[in-house]
């Protein structure tokens, strides 16, 4: 017979052992970083996004107001296969910064998009 609370706790310890890794979020969920709440993880599934890329990325920076380049491109992945056509959909519609460590951030729609 399997004793409920032994198996709970043996759950619970093994959750606090593993080391949690964003990878495991990756086109289901993102860490939202916000002063006023912390961190906090939010459910994001590729499949309940719009399949119009205009509407996506509104979609997607109304939740967030930057984002890397390597986490939106979760989020594209079925409406760009390749880092061409990302980079073709990100020139166009997104204004970009790049980081000291030369990394880029999305920092919203072209003015001409909105």
């Amino acid at each position: 017979m399997i004793h409920s609370k032994k198996l709970c706790n043996n759950f619970y310890q093994l959750v606090l052992n593993s080391r949690f890794q964003e990878e495991y979020l990756e086109g289901l969920a993102f860490i939202d970083e916000e002063l006023t709440t912390g961190k906090t993880i939010r459910y994001l599934n590729i499949e309940d996004l719009p399949e119009e890329p205009i509407k996506r990325l509104e979609l997607l920076f109304s939740l967030r107001q930057s984002w890397k380049e390597s986490i939106i491109q979760q989020y594209l992945s079925d409406l760009c296969p390749t880092k061409r056509h990302l980079n073709e959909l990100l020139v166009n519609c997104c204004r970009q910064k790049t980081t000291i460590n030369g990394e880029k951030v999305l920092v919203g729609l072209k003015e001409m998009l909105l």
